[in-house]
C-alpha cells in the first residue's frame, strides 16, 4: 500500500506531466509559427521591393536576412527548451514505467528523427537564401 505522501507526489507529478506535455506542444506549435511568418515578411519585402521603381531604402533588401536570422535564432532557444523538456519528462517516465518501450519521450529520445533534422535544414537553407537573392536584386536593378 502507498503511503499518503507518495499520493501525494504521484498526483504531483502526473500535474507537472500533463503542463510541462502542453508548453511543449505549445513552444513546438512556436517553432512553426516562426517559420511561416519568416516566409511570409520575407515575401512580402520582397514583393513591394520587386514592384517599385526606385527604392530610396536599398538596405532594406537584407531585412530579410536579419528576420530569418533572428527568428532561427529564436526557433533554435525554443528547441533548446522542448529538448530540456523533453529530458525532464523521460526521466519522470523513467521513474514510473518499468519497461524500457514505453513512454513516448523515452522512445522519441531513442529514435533519431528527420523532423529536428528538417528544421535545421529549414533554417540554413531559407537564411542562405536570403542573403543570397538580395544580390540578385542588385543585378537586376543595375542591368535595368
Amino acid at each position: 500500500m502507498s503511503s499518503p505522501d507518495t499520493n501525494l507526489a504521484n498526483d504531483f507529478l502526473l500535474k507537472e506531466y500533463e503542463m510541462l506535455r502542453t508548453e511543449m506542444s505549445e513552444a513546438v506549435k512556436e517553432t512553426r509559427t516562426l517559420e511561416r511568418n519568416a516566409l511570409i515578411v520575407t515575401g512580402a519585402i520582397w514583393s513591394w521591393l520587386a514592384l517599385k521603381e526606385n527604392v530610396s531604402y536599398e538596405e532594406l533588401k537584407w531585412l530579410p536576412a536579419l528576420i530569418v536570422l533572428f527568428s532561427a535564432f529564436r526557433a533554435l532557444g525554443l528547441t533548446m527548451f522542448i529538448d530540456e523538456i523533453g529530458n525532464y519528462i523521460a526521466t519522470v517516465e523513467k521513474s514510473f514505467i518499468t519497461q524500457n518501450e514505453l513512454g513516448f519521450e523515452r522512445h522519441f529520445k531513442a529514435k533519431k528523427t528527420l523532423k529536428r533534422k528538417s528544421a535545421y535544414f529549414f533554417w540554413i537553407i531559407f537564411f542562405l537564401l536570403t542573403a543570397f537573392i538580395p544580390l540578385f536584386f542588385t543585378t537586376v536593378r543595375s542591368i535595368q
